[in-house]
Parts: structure tokens; C-alpha cells; sequence
């Protein structure tokens, strides 16, 4: 069953080799409501879990989590430097980063904005120590809406399934059997978001 209060608590992911590693803060599960703001933006002090079908987010398999703030809910441990040691892919706008692993070729975020190397004191199994982390840049991150049509927009989006197996409160199926898991259309931009099955050329 659903927990009744979510609470935000960090979550470890990986690639397949471990060379990527990061850490999330979030409310698991993901809410039962879309926001009201551009359909990829988050619920405030809530997690955005969606599918979309577009051409390289099929098949790269992406599963996106958009977090509530991403300077706040975004580490990376490893690497420190995304840009020179991660695979860049973009495509269409070429705006997008879809970084990947070079060994073993998985995607665990895609990325548009600054990053920097800071240090955190909350990292799990390190609480208290410097731990440093390559994150989003807080002084120019903001949570794009379609009124800032112009500016340059910034944007950080997880693929749950490279989170860590077997975390408490992370249950992918059971978020697909609740309909917590939004698609959207972003071929044609004809539909709207909806939970009951994806729009013609995505997936489950």
C-alpha cells in the first residue's frame, strides 16, 4: 500500500559498472497528480515520475524522475567531472546532455545547466564528513515553465532505473500498479498527460 506521508529521505543509484555513482533526496512514492506548471516540472516538495515517447528516451529506456530542487536533491559522487569523463549524446536540440558511461554504456541522468564540484555533509554512510560532489549550480538553477520561454532553460532528470535495487520505499512496479507513472506526448504534443498507458510510440 501507499505510504500516507512521504518522506524525503536520499537514494543511491549506479550504472551497470559502478564507474557513475550519485545519490537522490526524495519523497517516494511519486504523487497521483499532475502539476499544474510545464508538464515535466515537479510538484512542489514532490517528485515528477514520468515516461515520455519520444524517439531517444524509448530507446535508451529512460524512466524519468524530475526532483523538486535539483541543487538540493542532486549528488554525484563519481565522476566529479561529468563533462570529460561521462559519453555526451544530445540529439534534436542538442541541448540536452544525455550523459553515459563510458565502460558499460548506461545513461543514469540527463542534464542541461552549470555544474560545480561542492561539498556535502549528508551523504549516506559519510553523515557528517566532506564528501565532495559534482551537483547542479545553485545561483543559475531555476525550475523551467513555459512563461520563461527565452531564458536558457536548466534541467535535471534521473533514470530510475538505474536507482539501486532494494531500497526502502522504492517499488517501481508497484508505482506502475497504483498509476504514479505519468506519460506524456512528446512527439506530437497533441495529448495530455495521463496515467492509464502511454501515447502511441511509447511504453510501460
Amino acid at each position: 500500500m501507499a505510504t500516507s506521508t512521504p518522506t524525503r529521505r536520499p537514494y543511491t543509484g549506479s550504472c551497470h559498472c559502478g564507474s557513475t555513482k550519485y545519490v537522490i533526496w526524495a519523497n517516494f512514492p511519486p504523487p497521483t497528480q499532475l502539476p499544474p506548471q510545464h508538464p515535466k516540472v515537479p510538484l512542489p516538495n514532490s517528485v515528477r515520475v514520468y515516461k515520455c515517447n519520444c524517439t531517444i528516451c524509448h530507446k535508451a529506456g529512460m524512466f524519468h524522475i524530475r526532483l523538486p530542487s535539483a541543487p538540493d536533491d542532486f549528488a554525484l559522487l563519481a565522476p566529479l567531472d561529468p563533462n570529460k569523463e561521462l559519453g555526451d549524446y544530445r540529439c534534436n536540440d542538442a541541448d540536452i546532455q544525455f550523459f553515459f558511461c563510458k565502460n558499460c554504456g548506461v545513461r543514469c541522468f540527463l542534464f542541461i545547466g552549470d555544474g560545480e564540484v561542492g561539498i556535502r555533509k549528508d551523504i549516506p554512510g559519510h553523515e557528517g564528513e566532506d564528501v565532495s560532489v559534482w551537483m547542479p549550480k545553485r545561483e543559475t538553477w531555476f525550475e523551467y515553465k513555459r512563461s520563461d520561454e527565452g531564458k536558457r532553460r536548466t534541467y535535471l532528470s534521473v533514470n530510475a532505473l538505474t536507482l539501486d535495487a532494494g531500497q526502502e520505499g522504492l517499488d517501481l512496479r508497484q508505482w506502475a500498479e497504483e498509476k504514479r507513472i505519468s506519460y506524456l506526448d512528446a512527439l506530437k504534443f497533441e495529448g495530455s498527460d495521463r496515467f492509464d498507458k502511454p501515447h502511441d510510440g511509447g511504453t510501460y
